[in-house]
């Protein structure tokens, strides 16, 4: 399915009050497994949150089998106010002991289980998502009392544990290993994680850019600027102008999350704003005007 056949689908759900037309499209987008169409058709189609509509797209998000994405349609369809199953993406996140997704979930997803999700937090967290954790004030309130002293005595022992990792003496072997599957897979997340907690040097981290550049999926590559520090100011350059030029339908969505949700400065922002107009996405242009309006008045102070 192209682009201008899913902007027909989308424009004919809601040019329509038969329920049962919305449906026959829900199957149509599901079936495609591209998770970018069904997250576009959940935000966007005003009946895509009848109950017997929403399960369908869930249904079609959890056949992608990329987690990342299911989680981005969870946190999407509550910034959005749209009824669904939000208990079903909490499980799939903490079944898979995914601590920086469930990180993302207690930041950002409005209305989830925080207890639940804090609970496998401090089960599954490496030390770096434990340090970002008790360092964010806007989770601060998940923090409490008796961890002001647990959450430091548990980020010590995750690093010693981490640190007696590397020491093994087949751990460069197996962090090579590690590299080099994940470049061979092609998958995302794999290349993700390996650049992530393996990558090292500037070639390993050079290595598994481009591996993730070549799988032109907006969202992993919007991820992998969040969360791989070693990225050189050239790379993160490449990401950013990939991220103002992409033909995806939604693009303007992942211009304003990276204006908003990381430390991007205010004439960077300012860039993708001129971008995003030139997509039409009022919704998400009016969005990043007030990111950048909010980076001006910070960065004035």
């Amino acid at each position: 399915m192209n682009k201008e056949r899913l902007i027909e689908i989308i424009e004919e759900c809601n040019h329509t009050n038969d329920i049962n037309v919305v449906i026959e499209r829900a199957k149509e987008i599901a079936a495609t497994k591209n998770p970018y169409h069904i997250c576009d058709f959940a935000e966007f189609v005003t009946l895509s949150d009848h109950p017997t509509v929403m399960p369908i797209l869930e249904d079609g998000m959890f056949a992608t089998e990329d987690i990342v994405h299911c989680y981005e349609f969870a946190f999407c369809m509550a910034d959005h106010g749209k009824k669904f199953n939000l208990k079903r993406f909490e499980d799939l996140i903490i079944d898979n002991d995914m601590a920086k997704l469930q990180y993302y979930f207690l930041e950002c997803v409005k209305g989830c289980n925080t207890y639940n999700l804090f609970e496998a937090f401090k089960c599954c967290a490496p030390s770096k998502w434990l340090k970002a954790f008790a360092e964010n004030e806007e989770v601060a309130q998940y923090n409490t009392a008796q961890n002001d002293e647990y959450l430091p005595n548990l980020i010590f022992w995750r690093e010693n544990d981490e640190e007696k990792v590397k020491q093994e003496p087949n751990y460069p072997e197996k962090k090579a290993k590690v590299i080099k599957d994940a470049i061979k897979s092609r998958k995302p997340l794999s290349i993700n994680d390996a650049a992530e907690y393996y990558a090292e040097t500037p070639e390993e981290v050079n290595a598994l850019f481009e591996a993730m550049m070549a799988t032109d999926d907006l969202l992993h590559i919007y991820e992998l600027y969040c969360s791989v520090p070693a990225l050189t100011e050239e790379q993160k350059a490449i990401i950013l102008d990939y991220i103002k030029n992409n033909n995806y339908l939604n693009s303007a969505k992942y211009m304003y999350y990276i204006s908003e949700y990381t430390d991007l400065p205010a004439k960077e922002v300012a860039k993708m704003l001129k971008a995003a107009q030139k997509t039409g996405n009022t919704k998400y242009i009016k969005k990043i005007e007030k990111t950048l309006q909010s980076k001006l008045e910070e960065e004035a102070e």
